[in-house]
């Protein structure tokens, strides 16, 4: 999930290569279109024409260093045969990344400043050559030297679709309540209201990482505790003495559309149950043992009863390392309790599992712990005496269980089957 959009897009095709560029002061694209490109001047960096300069302060001069990502490659000639989709990931040594800024030229236009260190760009859907134009400004006002990329789109491939997966962002993400949170290491989102009690917030995150790390779309109440970084609230605020707002601040707002995203959720969740096609079947014994093992090095699928977890005692993943697991399962509601489900062989961890409850509205965990990304955007679900290693999606959340940074690592799946990484 990122920043104003968790990017899911179904695509045609994606990928990206970076390329220099040499004088940023005007380029000439491959239709002919000049391109304006933002002036760089010694130590410090100058904005395009209409923007203000920021104050620098003395101790920091260091630009920071953006870098541009996709999901795919491009054919022998360089060129792509679907729309293209990019996130811009920017790092800064002094004092932080401020906000990312990009332009397309070509075949595509528009710009934006985004606000933090990552920015996932609009789909780039028309046919031709668009030049994607990025740089990062720091706190102190500090602009990198420009960077650009071409993206070349030739539909030479109708009826190839490929699905980008990007559940990476959040360690918890959910449209309606989440109630009686503890302690949470990465970021965390809710549509509705928020209660917090003992309890910490982003303390597993890098001190560069403050943007987003709590927001709620209703009211916000915390208590004996902090949060480690930026903070949002939709509604009314309570908040004890003893709660602070550690290396962020405090900002009545929503930046989200919790409804468009979730929204965008139950799509994924969708589409990988109705695209996915399972791989390998499981194997389950009647004392409990339940065992996943796929051997294709890409993507691994399973297909599953909620019912089956009831009755589970023990369970083994098996796949090669740098895969991918998806597990659709299906049922309306499940249970999870008292048995270890981090046994691992082959190479995958749980960076590397996708837990997808298709249609679930109701789910119980207890003394029990996932490893993997959970994606359940129907579901309601009480955790308790409980952790996850990764990331829940889900419709709310309730209980003491514990979140621990394991996110789910990026990949796509295409129609063609060939999948990316």
């Amino acid at each position: 999930m990122k920043n104003k959009s968790l990017g899911w897009w179904m695509v045609l095709s994606l990928s990206a290569s970076a390329c220099g560029m040499e004088d940023m002061s005007e380029q000439t694209s491959r239709d002919g279109a000049s391109l304006q490109r933002p002036s760089i001047t010694s130590d410090r960096a100058s904005p395009p024409a209409g923007q203000a300069t920021f104050g620098v302060e003395e101790e920091d001069y260091a630009p920071p260093e953006s870098s541009i990502e996709s999901f795919a490659f491009p054919d022998e000639n360089g060129n792509y045969a679907g729309a293209v989709a990019l996130k811009i990931s920017a790092s800064d040594v002094g004092t932080g990344v401020k906000e990312i800024l990009y332009y397309f030229a070509g075949a595509t236009s528009g710009s934006a400043t985004v606000s933090g260190d990552t920015a996932y760009l609009p789909l780039i859907e028309n046919p031709g050559l668009t030049t994607v134009i990025y740089y990062a400004r720091d706190n102190a006002g500090n602009l990198e030297e420009a960077k650009s990329l071409d993206i070349n789109i030739v539909l030479e491939q109708p009826g190839v679709s490929c699905l980008p997966v990007q559940l990476g962002e959040y360690n918890l993400f959910v449209l309606g309540n989440y109630m009686n949170g503890h302690d949470v290491q990465g970021k965390v989102a809710a549509g509705g209201n928020v209660t917090l009690t003992s309890f910490a917030v982003g303390a597993g995150l890098p001190s560069t990482n403050t943007n987003h790390v709590l927001v709620v779309g209703g009211n916000l109440n915390i208590s004996n505790g902090a949060v480690y970084g930026d903070t949002y609230y939709g509604g009314t605020l309570t908040k004890a003495q003893n709660a602070t707002i550690r290396r962020g601040t405090l900002t009545q707002g929503t930046p989200f559309n919790f409804t468009a995203l979730s929204g965008d959720l139950q799509t994924l969740s969708s589409q990988l149950a109705t695209q996915l096609e399972p791989t390998a079947a499981p194997r389950i014994e009647p004392w409990g043992g339940l065992y996943l093992k796929g051997s294709d090095p890409k993507l691994n699928v399973f297909e599953l009863n909620a019912s089956i977890f009831a009755s589970t005692r023990y369970m083994e993943l098996e796949a090669p390392a740098g895969s991918r697991i998806v597990v659709n399962i299906r049922g309306a509601s499940a249970s999870f309790s008292n048995f270890s489900q981090h046994n691992f062989r082959g190479g995958i961890d749980q960076t590397g599992i996708l837990y997808n409850f298709v249609d679930a509205t109701k789910i119980n965990a207890s003394s029990f712990g996932f490893w993997g990304t959970v994606l359940a955007p129907l579901a309601d679900i009480t955790f308790n005496n409980g952790s996850w290693d990764g990331g829940i999606y889900a419709n709310s959340l309730t209980g003491t269980a514990e979140g621990h940074i394991n996110p789910l690592k990026d990949f796509e799946f295409c129609q063609d089957g060939e999948n990316h990484y």
